[in-house]
């Protein structure tokens, strides 16, 4: 059970004297402001994401590339760490406009490679 549902329960319940329920209905706004927030503060950091995501997709083709080779053909604009390629390339295979294949490496073994959709 989530914090929302045992709030919404407490809320409901009929039996529940009404300051405990006051107190779980301010609970409960407080809850809705904390996810607004968190909301926000996500939306905020997918806007300034736009441009590195932009640049991988235009660096990606047909054929495979893994994420470590995207973050060095980026490296010249942008000074991002390998997690957050990886990260942003998730997103994008999420999305549907790239493929995630395995690919093998020589001395490395199988990582993930990522192409065009």
């Amino acid at each position: 059970m989530t914090k929302r549902e045992v709030y919404e329960a407490v809320i409901a319940n009929q039996n529940v004297e009404a300051e405990v329920r006051e107190y779980f209905e301010v609970e409960l706004e407080k809850l809705d402001e904390r996810n607004r927030r968190a909301a926000e503060k996500r939306a905020e950091k997918a806007k300034e994401n736009e441009p590195i995501k932009a640049a991988i997709f235009g660096v990606l083709t047909e054929e495979p590339k893994t994420a470590t080779v995207v973050k060095e053909e980026i490296a010249d604009e942008f000074d991002v760490s390998i997690q957050k390629v990886s990260a942003i390339l998730r997103k994008l295979v999420e999305a549907g406009d790239v493929d995630k294949t395995d690919v093998k490496i020589k001395g490395k073994g199988t990582q993930k490679g990522y192409s065009r959709a």
